[in-house]
């Protein structure tokens, strides 16, 4: 009788990525893959640390798991593990605490199952980490991730992601190239290039490349449904990547962070751009691909944001033409510079600031989806329904989703459909036949 192993995820599409791996490894050896909210043998919690927030989540979720089998082994690792494994070391019921760096071999840490009366603890310096891990498939999604790049560079004042996940590291163009070309063999319509720092892709291999030259490549691939980008710095656009990615292989569809939209602000920091420069190039890529979908990351209540600082970035976004945001309260993390800054901001302060600007990002949300009224796009219909209509979930090249007729032929299928009635904050649609 095979062991039942449960994961659960937090945070980015590279941990999703990194789960599917370890999942993808133990199915292979025999394991049975359930989910988290039922009875396992095993339950391997791959957690976030971004914020406090995340920390919380990871925690409740180890107990989580400990309520639904108190004899089952426990496994934690990820970015949480990794800078605080000495906390949950401190939780009753954790076996196995992994950093980033042994989650790619997790098969080789699960010889002995019993259970222990302290964790056995596996985390080793990040900045050593030169493993990046391939997959052959999603078992639970009929879209794909593939981890092009890991860790980052940059030394941004608020994050601690750096400590988490180490310098940039590329994979090379052949083993993306193969991972694209397996996944589309596998019927996979929709490809993510996911990463910490993607816009750095290349920079670091001993024949150094480019986000742009990879694109180039893997648009050649035959049969290729489509290619999802995940976020790229506003200071990593060339020429070259705003010319790939007007080609129909390339989702029309860009998350560009800017966190502030204030000078002092964008240089404590440590943010190497200027707001005007954020605006000029936000105008350009909408000038050169119009039916772009753009999103944003916005950070409220960062040390000595004032009422004043709030309402102009408040307006600064209001005036962009984005399709949504996503908002962030200000969390200190431990060991980087905001931390320690002084004119912190009060906690009811975030709050207030957060709920006014995620109001903003629904409006935004809304009237892009009412752009689109009467219009067809392409769209993936997903194997997945939504909860309340039953209706099938479909996603746009530009990522509205449109909510569709029940009809399983259209699962993993890239059709037209014209969104035809919003009904509140949903896109309704339809498939056009012919």
């Amino acid at each position: 009788m095979s062991l039942k192993v449960a994961f659960i995820t937090l945070g980015c599409k590279v941990n999703q990525f990194e789960t599917a791996s370890m999942q993808e490894q133990l199915v292979k050896r025999g394991f049975k893959a359930v989910p988290f909210n039922q009875p396992a043998d095993v339950y391997i919690i791959n957690t976030c640390t971004v914020t406090s927030r995340s920390d919380l989540q990871s925690r409740r979720l180890i107990r989580q798991a400990m309520r639904k089998n108190r004899l089952a082994y426990i496994v934690v690792t990820g970015c949480y593990a990794q800078v605080e494994y000495k906390r949950i070391q401190e939780i009753e019921g954790v076996d196995l605490i992994l950093g980033n760096n042994e989650k790619a071999n997790l098969l080789n840490y699960l010889n002995n199952l019993e259970k222990r009366l302290s964790p056995k603890t596996i985390v080793t310096n990040i900045a050593n980490n030169d493993s990046l891990t391939q997959i052959s498939g999603f078992l639970d999604y009929t879209r794909a991730f593939i981890k092009i790049q890991d860790g980052c560079n940059n030394a941004c004042s608020y994050c601690i992601v750096p400590r988490a996940r180490g310098k940039s590291r590329s994979q090379s163009i052949a083993s993306i190239k193969q991972q694209v070309e397996t996944l589309t063999n596998n019927d996979y319509k929709e490809i993510a290039l996911t990463g910490i720092h993607i816009g750095t892709y290349g920079h670091d291999l001993s024949n150094p490349t480019s986000l742009s030259k990879l694109l180039k490549e893997l648009i050649q691939i035959n049969n290729l449904g489509r290619i999802l980008l995940s976020s790229i710095e506003p200071t990593e656009f060339t020429e070259e990547l705003i010319d790939v990615l007007q080609s129909d292989k390339i989702c029309p569809h860009l998350h560009i962070p800017l966190q502030s939209a204030h000078i002092g602000q964008l240089a404590s920091m440590n943010r190497r751009y200027l707001p005007l420069q954020y605006q000029n190039l936000i105008n350009r890529l909408i000038e050169t691909l119009p039916d772009l979908g753009l999103g944003c990351d916005i950070i409220v209540g960062y040390p000595g944001e004032t009422k004043e600082i709030f309402e102009h970035n408040y307006r600064f976004l209001e005036e962009l033409p984005l399709s949504y945001m996503h908002v962030f309260r200000f969390s200190p993390r431990s060991e980087t510079k905001a931390a320690g800054l002084p004119d912190q901001v009060s906690g009811q302060a975030k709050i207030e600031r957060s709920m006014a600007l995620r109001t903003l990002s629904k409006q935004k949300k809304l009237a892009f989806k009412k752009r689109y009224l009467g219009k067809a796009r392409p769209t993936l219909i997903i194997d997945k329904k939504d909860k309340n209509t039953g209706r099938l979930i479909g996603l746009t090249d530009n990522y509205i989703n449109i909510l569709i007729p029940n009809n399983e032929q259209y699962v993993n299928e890239i059709k037209n459909v014209q969104i035809v009635k919003i009904d509140g904050e949903n896109a309704l649609g339809e498939v056009v036949v012919g």
